[in-house]
């Protein structure tokens, strides 16, 4: 069993402890863009994997691939596939690459869906001053469970 901490969109928010305490238990910590001067010393988590969003110029991809005991995960920021309008190009990208989920951010709607066997994550917005949130996933036997938690 894996556990995977996913943050999108923090921009200048800073991350609670809780929120950080949680992010140190994991085993991975994914970060989907839009706020690199936020992360600190989560930067330097033994299992960190971060994509650049529209907002940030660091030296990060736009889009990254990272296997989790057999979940092929496709992380990006999603500003590129134009996730306001459809996730379609998002799911397609996500085929094209074996991937059997995609975790993005740029809406700051949280969002959980199924779309052909392909698991859509958008953890939310940490930033949101309304409902911040941040998702939560477990990988076992092949299989991703995830859960959008409300800070």
């Amino acid at each position: 069993m894996k556990t995977i901490v996913v943050v999108s969109d923090n921009h200048y928010t800073p991350f609670p402890d809780k929120l950080k305490s949680v992010i140190n238990e994991a085993d991975y910590f994914f970060w989907l863009g839009d706020g690199i001067s936020g992360l600190g010393d989560l930067l330097f988590h033994k299992g960190f994997h971060g994509v650049k969003g529209n907002n940030d110029y660091p030296a990060f991809p736009n889009e990254e691939v990272v296997d989790v005991d057999g979940v092929k995960c496709l992380l990006t920021h999603g500003h590129l596939y134009g996730v306001r309008q459809s996730y379609l190009p998002l799911k397609l990208r996500a085929e094209e690459l074996g991937c059997n989920a995609v975790f993005f951010g740029h809406t700051h709607e949280p969002c959980e869906e199924m779309a052909d066997g392909v698991t859509l994550l958008n953890p939310g917005a940490l930033c949101s001053p309304i409902n911040p949130s941040y998702a939560y996933c477990v990988v076992t036997g092949n299989k991703l469970i995830t859960k959008i938690v409300n800070l």
